[in-house]
């Protein structure tokens, strides 16, 4: 198994690490796929997607309407 981690949605980062972050993911679509740097079959391995959450986003606070 291989753990792929991939930036979540649910981060509040300023202009700065959202850039970095964003060029890292750029990147990444030009290296070579962990499973195949490791030398792994292609037939034996499961990728599997984590979100990583660097900074939480505040609580949102809800009103009820009406």
């Amino acid at each position: 198994m291989v753990i792929e981690k991939f930036i979540s949605n649910e981060n509040d980062l300023n202009f700065r690490e959202k850039f970095i972050l964003d060029a890292y993911d750029f990147l990444k679509l030009f290296s070579l796929p962990e499973h195949r740097a490791f030398g792994l079959d292609t037939s034996s391995v499961a990728v599997e997607k984590v979100p990583l959450v660097l900074k939480p986003a505040g609580r949102l606070k809800f009103k009820r309407v009406g």
